[in-house]
């Protein structure tokens, strides 16, 4: 009964602040819709989290497809908001990182050491992806800053030339 009661106050905050958004929406004149459509992506994924959370050991696995869900509602969250949907081209890479997250946290409800290091190595493995992803097609294919386009290559000359000194020792 705890569980139930738990889970109806998550969804009521939920429905209350989605209100909220499209009165204010409402109120200054813009387009909640068109601004807040990654909401109908992002809120099942919330969801998804609650569930695994307040549902008991048997819905602990919600926390994977739950983080899932709501990293890619973020990420087109941030995209609607910006106007980058180029930024697909590395962003992909927080998926594996957002099934780190939910094998992390099924491993932190559930007193599970080995998914929580699993899920925590998963994690810092998206991460390095997207940031290396990220440095890559922002520096070198979308262009940048202009400063940042020669920062860039030397960045990269002086890793290489680290490596190289390293080897030879």
């Amino acid at each position: 009964m705890n569980e139930t009661r738990n889970s109806n106050l998550v969804i009521g905050a939920v429905l209350v602040a989605l209100g909220l958004l499209f009165l204010v929406g409402q109120w200054f004149d813009f387009d909640v819709g068109s601004f807040a459509w990654p909401l109908f992506i992002l809120v099942p994924g919330v969801l998804l989290l609650a569930g695994a959370l307040f549902g008991g050991k048997n819905l602990l696995p919600l926390a994977i497809p739950g983080s899932i869900v709501s990293t890619i509602g973020l990420i087109l969250f941030f995209q609607n908001l910006t106007g980058r949907f180029e930024t697909w081209a590395y962003a992909w890479a927080l998926i594996p990182a957002a099934v780190g997250v939910g094998m992390f946290l099924m491993g932190s409800w559930g007193s599970d050491e080995a998914s929580r290091q699993r899920g925590w190595n998963l994690i810092l493995t998206g991460l390095g992806l997207f940031v290396a992803f990220g440095v890559f097609f922002e520096f070198f294919i979308f262009g940048g800053a202009p400063g940042l386009r020669v920062v860039g290559p030397l960045v990269l000359i002086a890793l290489g030339v680290y490596l190289l000194m390293r080897q030879r020792r």
